[in-house]
């Protein structure tokens, strides 16, 4: 499987390379200007443990009308410049067989994408490095996985800045405590002009259990307060 035989509108990637796969197009689709791989280095356990989960949602039969997948041994073939090449696996003496999946662009597949960059900024606590395992993560998958287009389209608009925000923080040489996005960080990612509107798409997704305040700008449950930090379900 060349690249070049993948379509424009798909993403190839190896079994071993989802989670690089899921940060590129999660990437693309928020506006990064590039991919926040760095994220993962600091722990191969934390990525082969969102690599797996990304994995286990594509072999769901729900994800069948958006992921294919093939068998391949061409084992040194690198589809993309990825860098953590994950679990290279051979077999001394036999052909070492790995899946090459082929990923259609649609809502779906930007839902899955945006969940693997979530899990690896969940990993990258202020107050510490985070493994997030499969069941810690499932939850956020399962609530993520209920937003549709177009009927969340604002909320998802406000998600979308939440994770860009979350990830420029998260880079940032602000305080730990800074590095959790406020109300405000998440408004000024989006391209609203009234604020409300960005509130009422931060209520819309901790009603939903996707993201929630951690901290308080100033009274519990103010809402309106522009200086609530926020942060994943897990």
């Amino acid at each position: 499987m060349k690249e070049a035989e993948l379509d424009k509108k798909q993403i190839g990637f190896f079994e071993e390379e989802a989670v690089e796969a899921a940060l590129v197009h999660a990437a693309e689709t928020i506006g990064l200007d590039e991919p926040p791989l760095w994220l993962l280095q600091e722990s191969d356990g934390a990525a082969k443990e969102i690599n797996g989960m990304l994995l286990q949602i594509l072999e769901e039969p729900d994800m069948s009308d958006v992921a294919a997948t093939v068998l391949t041994d061409r084992l040194g073939v690198e589809p993309h410049e990825y860098r953590l090449r994950l679990s290279r696996r051979a077999d001394l003496g036999r052909s070492a067989k790995l899946r090459f999946f082929r990923l259609q662009e649609s809502w779906k597949s930007a839902r899955w994408s945006l969940l693997g960059l979530a899990s690896a900024a969940a990993f990258h606590s202020p107050t510490g490095l985070v493994l997030p395992t499969i069941s810690l993560a499932d939850n956020l998958r399962r609530n993520l996985f209920q937003l549709e287009s177009p009927r969340d389209d604002k909320a998802i608009i406000v998600y979308q800045s939440y994770l860009r925000s979350r990830v420029q923080l998260a880079q940032s040489k602000a305080p730990n405590h800074d590095k959790l996005p406020s109300t405000m960080d998440v408004h000024v990612a989006t391209a609203h002009t009234d604020i409300r509107d960005t509130i009422l798409g931060l209520t819309h997704l901790r009603s939903m259990r996707i993201l929630e305040v951690k901290q308080w700008g100033k009274e519990a449950e103010d809402i309106q307060n522009e200086e609530n930090r926020w942060t994943e379900v897990l």
